[in-house]
């Protein structure tokens, strides 16, 4: 957020432009961490044998559980708002008097 001030973003440009930067990437890695987690079980079912575990002849289905990686997104989109309301407001106390200090 320093390097947004020096470069003359208005206060609530910068947030905008934090939040422009970090919703790609959480966005992309959500739509990988679905992706996998849908369409892995599937293509590995046939070659893994979980009866063995159960000790049991009958096959044991392999199928994704939303909770596994909907949980996790969840915990990154908390993170990531968290970090991101936390630099907004360190940078408005900072104010420009830190950035002529370390400069």
């Amino acid at each position: 957020m320093a390097r947004l001030v020096t470069m003359g973003l208005a206060a609530r440009q910068r947030p905008l432009l934090a939040a422009f930067e970090l919703v790609p990437a959480i966005t992309a890695s959500a739509v990988a961490a679905i992706a996998c987690a849908v369409t892995l079980p599937p293509l590995v079912a046939p070659a893994i044998n979980l009866s063995v575990f159960t000790q049991s002849p009958a096959p044991v289905p392999l199928r994704p559980d939303p909770a596994s990686f909907l949980l996790p997104l969840a915990g990154l989109l908390a993170i990531t708002v968290i970090a991101l309301a936390y630099e907004i407001r360190s940078g408005r106390r900072r104010g420009l008097a830190s950035l002529l200090r370390v400069a």
